[in-house]
């Protein structure tokens, strides 16, 4: 294939596998706690040059153009909006994360503190899955009065009585994390966080910027037309170059 071609092509599909990863951010833009992703590029099919005809030292390398090598996910805080809700959590610390028991029996882990208390009084997401305290056992609330510290320990008044009784410590961890759907990560690396940093009543917002996501769709469906162009005129040239060849 000609190399000119190739490359442009490469670019075509570059710019689409950009596209895909900023219209899921844009997709995203008001979910709670998501962390928007990144993509990395690096040459596809990258060879030596080397001197004498290519039997001596190598002199440099080329690539064949370029191609998405990975995804990132960028932990920005998201912008804190109070709600007023009891059982609302934020966490201030950017790298923290609430502890939740998964379908499977496994441990996930999530930024988004919009819990609720089930039938059964236990503490879990708007999604039914169980949150964990700080040795990964699941929460259970009798009714009444909830303050949450920021460290993450739940005083409970029950109805009718005046004194806060003490009954858990919403479990919040760090590590490495590996995202699993929009706003779920998977670690077996997690320890707990000493001072978490929690703020009741409050959830974060999308670290997704909107207008600098729409600038990035906009110069990526150019860069798109550009190398659709560039094909389309190497083309041209090549079948002119062959009716020459020819003698037409």
């Amino acid at each position: 294939m000609n190399r000119g071609i190739y490359g442009a092509a490469a670019g075509m599909k570059s710019s689409q596998d950009w596209l895909d990863v900023v219209a899921n951010n844009l997709a995203n833009v008001n979910t709670t706690a998501f962390k928007r992703d990144g993509i990395q590029f690096g040459d596809w099919m990258e060879r030596n040059l080397r001197a004498d005809g290519g039997r001596g030292e190598i002199i440099g390398t080329m690539g064949s153009g370029p191609a998405a090598q990975d995804t990132y996910v960028t932990y920005d805080l998201g912008n804190i909006n109070d709600t007023g809700r009891q059982l609302d959590f934020a966490l201030q610390n950017p790298r923290a994360f609430f502890a939740l028991q998964g379908p499977n029996g496994e441990t996930l882990y999530a930024r988004d503190g919009a819990f609720e208390r089930d039938s059964s009084g236990q503490l879990v997401t708007r999604e039914g899955l169980p949150v964990l305290d700080v040795n990964r056992n699941p929460i259970f609330l009798d009714q009444g009065t909830i303050k949450v510290d920021e460290n993450g320990n739940i005083s409970l008044t029950p109805f009718g009585e005046e004194d806060a009784v003490e009954v858990a410590q919403i479990g919040v961890f760090f590590g490495p994390t590996e995202k699993v759907g929009r706003t779920y990560f998977r670690s077996d690396q997690m320890t707990p966080v000493d001072s978490p940093n929690l703020r009741q009543g409050s959830l974060e917002g999308s670290n997704v910027h909107p207008i600098e996501s729409m600038i990035q769709m906009i110069s990526l469906n150019r860069s798109y037309e550009l190398a659709q162009k560039s094909i389309s005129t190497q083309d041209e040239q090549t079948g002119r170059l062959l009716d020459a060849l020819r003698g037409n």
